[in-house]
């Protein structure tokens, strides 16, 4: 089985040691083969940690029919959403193994937890019951999501976010270091909650907000012609 990681900056480095974490504690054979860049990216050729970053189109064309491991390590949903679609495309025997570092902590009784796939849970995360996470979810150092929480695909859940209990995040949303979102909120489609912010009830889709409590970041005034 070849381990692919799609990336090659310091998010798909941090992904490589958590797989190797992960490898070490015998919860999985992730070590990483090949870093894979988007074709024409000048990280082609080059190192990281050691392993050899590969284009996209020599991914697709060398391992077309070998059983690939694919983990993705981009930060934004909509580009990763996008990967994952070429990987299913041009790869015929592709997985999407779950990354859960040993240290995460989570209701393992039957019914408690609903995983998707390709779902990546940092050191520290804690995971309460009741949950539904979707696919291609990541969730970075030290977060914690509450009871009775619904997160829907491509989510980006950065390091230290309070997810309270019967909260919503709904596809593709972003949420920022250290932010909080509290009992009852729901976070649309596309929306992004900036570092630091706490949210009270309803970001709109592919809305941003910042701020204690969080409030619609508003768009830059362009100059008149």
């Amino acid at each position: 089985m070849i381990n692919l990681i799609f990336g090659a900056s310091g998010y798909a480095s941090e992904v490589d040691w958590l797989s190797h974490n992960i490898t070490q504690n015998g919860l999985g054979r992730y070590l990483t083969d090949y870093f894979v860049a988007e074709d024409g990216s000048s990280t082609i050729g080059s190192t990281v940690n050691s392993k050899l970053v590969i284009s996209e189109s020599e991914a697709f064309t060398r391992f077309s029919d070998t059983p690939v491991n694919c983990f993705i390590a981009v930060g934004v949903p909509a580009i990763k959403k996008i990967i994952v679609q070429s990987i299913i495309s041009k790869l015929h025997v592709v997985s999407f193994p779950n990354l859960i570092s040993p240290t995460v902590s989570y209701d393992g009784r039957q019914g408690q937890i609903d995983f998707g796939k390709g779902i990546i849970l940092y050191h520290n995360v804690t995971v309460s019951c009741n949950v539904s996470m979707g696919d291609f979810v990541t969730v970075n150092n030290n977060g914690v999501v509450g009871h009775d929480v619904t997160i829907g695909n491509y989510c980006q859940i950065g390091p230290g976010v309070c997810v309270c209990g019967w909260v919503t995040l709904r596809d593709e949303v972003i949420i920022g270091a250290n932010a909080s979102i509290l009992p009852h909120a729901t976070v649309e489609d596309a929306a992004v909650v900036g570092a630091g912010s706490v949210v009270l009830r309803r970001v709109p889709a592919r809305q941003t907000v910042f701020g204690v409590p969080a409030k619609p970041v508003p768009l830059p005034v362009l100059p008149s012609k």
